[in-house]
């Protein structure tokens, strides 16, 4: 199955990595691996993964990597990774969310 980023969380995925690498940036280069690997996890098993208890459809899930939930979209061909987002932070599932494709997901 083919996987997808969105905009934002590639973003976030830059972000988080920047932070970590401000003190420790071999620990920033082996989050980003599990991330990276994680990501291939999901393309074999893409329901490997816990629903999104704020959304509750089976279709939105979460990965939890380290101190940070990887969430994402399961559909027919794709998983879509929509956010990465810290545990100990409430998410806020008003935000609508990009797909690469440009289409809107709303978390409501």
């Amino acid at each position: 199955m083919r996987v997808i980023w969105s905009k934002r969380a590639r973003e976030d995925l830059e972000e988080i990595a920047n932070y970590i690498a401000q003190d420790k940036p071999q620990a920033a280069a082996n989050w980003l691996r599990d991330v990276q690997d994680s990501a291939v996890l999901l393309s074999t098993f893409p329901s490997s993964g816990q629903v999104l208890e704020e959304k509750n459809d089976p279709s939105y899930r979460v990965l939890l990597i380290g101190m940070y939930r990887l969430i994402y979209r399961v559909t027919e061909t794709s998983v879509e990774i929509l956010l990465v987002h810290r545990t100990s932070r409430r998410l806020l599932i008003s935000p609508i969310i990009l797909t690469r494709d440009g289409s809107a997901v709303d978390l409501k």
